[in-house]
Protein backbone atom coordinates (compact mmCIF):
# COMPACT_ATOMS: atom_id res chain seq x y z
CA UNK A 1 0.00 0.00 0.00
CA UNK A 2 1.29 3.24 -0.85
CA UNK A 3 0.91 6.64 0.66
CA UNK A 4 2.76 10.20 0.30
CA UNK A 5 4.32 11.60 2.95
CA UNK A 6 1.72 12.67 5.76
CA UNK A 7 3.39 16.16 6.23
CA UNK A 8 3.49 17.54 3.30
CA UNK A 9 0.46 16.33 1.47
CA UNK A 10 -1.85 17.64 4.70
CA UNK A 11 0.07 20.65 4.48
CA UNK A 12 -0.76 21.48 1.28
CA UNK A 13 -4.59 20.81 1.23
CA UNK A 14 -4.79 22.52 4.79
CA UNK A 15 -4.15 26.18 2.77
CA UNK A 16 -7.19 25.31 0.10
CA UNK A 17 -10.72 25.88 -0.09
CA UNK A 18 -11.14 22.76 2.13
CA UNK A 19 -9.12 24.04 4.76
CA UNK A 20 -11.48 24.02 8.21
CA UNK A 21 -12.91 20.49 6.88
CA UNK A 22 -8.81 19.10 6.72
CA UNK A 23 -7.87 21.15 10.08
CA UNK A 24 -10.67 19.23 11.79
CA UNK A 25 -9.96 15.70 10.86
CA UNK A 26 -7.85 14.01 13.18
CA UNK A 27 -5.04 12.90 10.80
CA UNK A 28 -2.69 11.19 13.36
CA UNK A 29 -5.01 9.14 14.42
CA UNK A 30 -6.32 7.91 10.85
CA UNK A 31 -2.70 7.16 10.03
CA UNK A 32 -1.76 5.16 13.30
CA UNK A 33 -5.59 3.59 12.32
CA UNK A 34 -3.66 2.90 8.69
CA UNK A 35 -1.10 1.19 9.83
CA UNK A 36 -2.73 -0.68 12.85
CA UNK A 37 -4.57 -2.24 9.70
CA UNK A 38 -1.93 -2.87 7.34
CA UNK A 39 0.05 -4.75 10.00
CA UNK A 40 -2.84 -7.04 10.64
CA UNK A 41 -2.42 -7.97 6.66
CA UNK A 42 0.21 -9.81 3.94
CA UNK A 43 0.86 -5.62 3.10
CA UNK A 44 3.54 -3.12 3.10
CA UNK A 45 3.13 0.74 4.10
CA UNK A 46 5.03 2.59 2.62
CA UNK A 47 5.14 6.25 3.08
CA UNK A 48 6.54 8.56 -0.05
CA UNK A 49 7.43 11.61 -0.34
CA UNK A 50 5.39 13.29 -3.00
CA UNK A 51 7.97 16.05 -4.15
CA UNK A 52 7.77 16.44 -8.23
CA UNK A 53 6.34 13.60 -8.54
CA UNK A 54 4.23 14.74 -11.21
CA UNK A 55 6.73 16.91 -12.67
CA UNK A 56 9.56 14.18 -13.48
CA UNK A 57 9.35 12.22 -16.61
CA UNK A 58 8.33 8.24 -15.44
CA UNK A 59 10.01 7.76 -18.60
CA UNK A 60 13.59 9.27 -18.84
CA UNK A 61 13.40 10.86 -15.09
CA UNK A 62 13.65 14.12 -16.72
CA UNK A 63 12.01 17.26 -14.72
CA UNK A 64 9.55 18.76 -17.01
CA UNK A 65 8.06 22.12 -15.31
CA UNK A 66 4.64 22.78 -15.10
CA UNK A 67 1.51 24.75 -13.05
CA UNK A 68 -1.27 22.80 -11.59
CA UNK A 69 -3.40 23.46 -14.30
CA UNK A 70 -1.36 21.75 -17.21
CA UNK A 71 -3.09 18.16 -16.52
CA UNK A 72 -1.02 16.30 -19.31
CA UNK A 73 2.66 15.76 -19.42
CA UNK A 74 4.72 15.92 -22.08
CA UNK A 75 8.12 15.34 -21.93
CA UNK A 76 10.25 17.45 -24.93
CA UNK A 77 13.53 14.82 -23.99
CA UNK A 78 12.10 11.27 -24.65
CA UNK A 79 8.69 12.19 -26.32
CA UNK A 80 6.41 10.58 -23.52
CA UNK A 81 3.10 11.97 -23.32
CA UNK A 82 0.16 10.52 -20.50
CA UNK A 83 -1.96 12.34 -18.08
CA UNK A 84 -0.38 14.09 -15.17
CA UNK A 85 -1.52 12.19 -12.27
CA UNK A 86 -0.25 8.89 -14.33
CA UNK A 87 2.89 9.62 -14.72
CA UNK A 88 2.84 11.06 -10.85
CA UNK A 89 1.40 7.45 -9.80
CA UNK A 90 4.22 6.03 -12.01
CA UNK A 91 7.00 7.77 -9.91
CA UNK A 92 5.41 7.08 -6.45
CA UNK A 93 5.16 3.37 -7.43
CA UNK A 94 9.01 3.29 -8.53
CA UNK A 95 9.75 5.32 -5.79
CA UNK A 96 8.12 3.29 -3.23
CA UNK A 97 9.72 -0.04 -4.97
CA UNK A 98 13.53 1.55 -5.08
CA UNK A 99 13.39 1.52 -8.60
CA UNK A 100 14.73 5.56 -10.20
CA UNK A 101 14.55 6.23 -14.06
CA UNK A 102 17.56 8.12 -13.58
CA UNK A 103 19.49 4.96 -12.62
CA UNK A 104 18.74 3.01 -15.48
CA UNK A 105 21.09 3.70 -18.47
CA UNK A 106 18.57 4.24 -20.97
CA UNK A 107 14.55 4.12 -20.88
CA UNK A 108 12.54 4.02 -24.38
CA UNK A 109 9.04 5.69 -23.37
CA UNK A 110 6.43 3.23 -24.07
CA UNK A 111 4.21 5.46 -26.71
CA UNK A 112 6.97 6.06 -29.48
CA UNK A 113 6.92 3.74 -32.15
CA UNK A 114 10.35 1.72 -33.08
CA UNK A 115 11.00 4.22 -36.00
CA UNK A 116 11.67 7.02 -33.43
CA UNK A 117 13.40 5.70 -30.67
CA UNK A 118 16.18 5.15 -33.28
CA UNK A 119 17.60 8.60 -32.87
CA UNK A 120 17.13 7.92 -29.21
CA UNK A 121 20.02 5.79 -29.01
Amino acid sequence: MLLQSKNFTILGMSRGILSKQVNDVAWSAFFDKLRYKVANTDKQLIEVTPHFTSQDCSSCGTRVKKDLSVRVHHCLHCGLVLDRDWNAAINIKNSALGQSVKDLKWAVAPCLSLESTSNLL
